[in-house]
């Protein structure tokens, strides 16, 4: 029961993770340079990158069993 209860306050105190970019400016070898703004989309060398969607992952909600 102590376990539980050490466990319980271990995750009250950790608190929800938060994913958001930060800001930061980096350069990398290669002259290559990196630069986001929070929240905001990232730059490489001034240009911002083009992506693609490899994977997508949905869920579709089920009537009653």
């Amino acid at each position: 029961m102590k376990k539980l209860l050490l466990t319980v306050f271990a995750l009250c105190l950790a608190g929800t993770a938060n994913a958001g970019i930060p800001s930061f400016n980096a350069t990398c070898p290669g002259n290559i340079e990196v630069h986001a703004d929070q929240g905001g989309p990232v730059f490489l060398t001034e240009k911002k990158p083009s992506s693609k969607k490899v994977m997508t992952i949905t869920t579709k909600p089920k009537g009653p069993a």
